[in-house]
């Protein structure tokens, strides 16, 4: 959340889950406001849940996508967890962006510097090529 709230070009994202309200979201949807190029991806299969941040982020300005998960349409599931800021430092974590995660133990890695950023970065943008505006339906 601090390196989001200090941002001052560009985040993207791919989360598997993230949930309406939790600081990750609250601080995209500042940094959007602000004129941050915010933008990024999460599983389709959360699509039709209610705690489904997508609608809220878009309502914001950002950019979320759904990319097509197991119920989805997909032969597995987008399980990152990652954020790109400003191209230069990249956030790794087991943790998805939800209330329950907030509230419990996980891992997460921060990592300095563009080669991992810009690599990370491409992986996003290469998943983004087959994510949808609206939510899928599940088969």
């Amino acid at each position: 959340v601090t390196a989001i709230s200090g941002a001052t070009g560009r985040i993207r994202f791919a989360y598997f889950t993230m949930s309406r309200d939790t600081r990750i979201v609250q601080a995209l949807l500042a940094a959007a406001g602000r004129g941050v190029d915010v933008a990024g991806i999460v599983d389709a299969d959360q699509g039709f849940q209610p705690w489904n941040a997508v609608p809220q982020l878009r309502d914001g300005g950002v950019d979320a996508r759904y990319y097509p998960g197991a119920l989805t349409g997909a032969s597995g599931r987008m399980h990152h967890k990652t954020i790109v800021v400003d191209r230069s430092l990249t956030y790794l974590a087991t943790a998805n962006a939800s209330q329950a995660a907030e509230e419990s133990f996980e891992l997460a890695v921060s990592l300095q510097g563009t080669e991992v950023a810009c690599f990370v970065d491409s992986e996003i943008l290469r998943l983004g090529a087959n994510a949808s505006v609206s939510p899928i339906n599940p088969l």
